[in-house]
């Protein structure tokens, strides 16, 4: 059963917000999978792909989808992610839960929520 909108999601939060590792089922999606293990209560999402490069272009596309998304899900590439990570802040407002998650179902899988 996928966790994306159903009470499953709340399990994986509570198990993650306890320290346990939750770890996703290869499937289809490397964004289902994604949203599926990140622990917050997603019941609908935006996903937006790889954002612009360019942090005026990635702000003004964030800034579109703020007020009507409750989940945005993007793409990045590690040596863009801290920049993107800071505009998703200044146009979200830094209290906004997030996670990052890479290799989903690899070696080196890594799941980063805050």
């Amino acid at each position: 059963n996928s966790v994306v909108s159903d009470p499953g999601g709340r399990l994986v939060e509570a198990v993650a917000n306890a320290g346990h590792r939750v770890s996703p089922l290869p499937g289809a999606s490397a964004l289902l999978a994604a949203v599926a293990s990140c622990g917050l209560r997603v019941t609908s999402f935006t996903f937006l792909g790889f954002p612009p490069r360019r942090s005026g272009v990635r702000r003004k596309l964030f800034q579109t989808v703020a007020e009507g998304a409750p989940a945005i899900v993007v793409f990045e590439s590690a040596q863009r992610l801290e920049a993107t990570l800071a505009d998703l802040a200044a146009v979200l407002g830094s209290e906004r839960r997030a996670c990052v998650a890479r290799e989903l179902t690899k070696v080196h899988e890594e799941i980063v929520r805050g």
